[in-house]
């Protein structure tokens, strides 16, 4: 897993801005931080993005990335990694037309984006030289993924990229932690629940090989034999959902989970 900023930590969010019971998680996450809460960073921002009118009850909200938005993922990239890490603009594309749903962005409660999560669903060939370090990322075609219509199929997936930036390209903890208190909705929308089974990421940066470590990854090859040179980490699905709701507030797993479905058009957003 690919987690931008290294290991400078910056919370990211204009406390103001935040309402009800997420400005109290905010604040309490600063405070288990031992750092303030401070405003950030300029970004990509999508003002045409409608469901931006929910985003200012909470910090930061996931939302599907629009095919504009790939743009900014791939400027974001080269800032961010190096060499053959670095995703080209046109393969971004590919990927996106063949399942748009495995592209999200994280934006602030202002509809800045700071950051973007690429997951994608990669079938079994193509995914069996991936594991075996036969190919490097880039290598993965549109016709590698399985489409939209065939979530049912997909039994694995593969974490390409996460990036959450803070000021001055730091690391971005609190749109880490939106991530993964919304990491049900955000792959319920590539795979079904009930046929997902594990998931792949590869350890290119200290800060995304302990954050895997502290979710329970374990190392299933070694970067030596490995043509990208990176180690690959692997985790059970159920057991990443049992260990997320082990490291993170309940209350504020659920108010986050709620925004999602909000974004999915599956609920109705209500005063807390």
């Amino acid at each position: 897993m690919r987690i931008s900023g290294g290991h400078t930590l910056v919370p990211g969010l204009e406390c103001g801005r935040a309402t009800g019971c997420h400005a109290q998680t905010l604040n309490s996450l600063a405070t288990a931080l031992e750092k303030p809460v401070a405003a950030l960073f300029s970004g990509h921002r999508s003002d045409a993005d409608e469901s931006m009118q929910v985003v200012v009850a909470a910090p930061y909200c996931i939302v599907p990335a629009k095919r504009a938005d790939l743009g900014w993922v791939a400027a974001t990239a080269k800032r961010v990694y190096s060499g053959l890490d670095v995703i080209p603009l046109g393969t971004l594309e590919e990927w996106y037309t063949a399942n748009p749903h495995g592209f999200s962005i994280i934006r602030d409660n202002s509809g800045w984006a700071c950051g973007n999560i690429d997951i994608l669903p990669v079938r079994e060939s193509c995914m069996s030289a991936l594991l075996r370090g036969e190919i490097h990322e880039r290598d993965i075609h549109g016709k590698d993924l399985f489409g939209p219509r065939e979530s049912k199929q997909v039994k694995v997936l593969y974490i390409e990229s996460v990036v959450a930036l803070g000021s001055g390209g730091a690391g971005n903890p609190i749109a880490i932690r939106t991530a993964l208190v919304s990491a049900r909705g955000i792959v319920t929308r590539i795979a079904a629940p009930t046929s997902l089974q594990r998931l792949y990421a590869l350890g290119a940066s200290p800060a995304g090989v302990a954050l895997m470590n502290r979710f329970g990854f374990k190392r299933c090859q070694t970067a030596d034999v490995r043509l990208d040179h990176h180690d690959m980490y692997r985790i059970e699905w159920l057991p990443l959902l049992d260990r997320i709701e082990e490291l993170v507030d309940p209350a504020e797993a659920r108010s986050v989970s709620r925004l999602v479905q909000v974004l999915k058009g599956e609920a109705k957003l209500q005063a807390e």
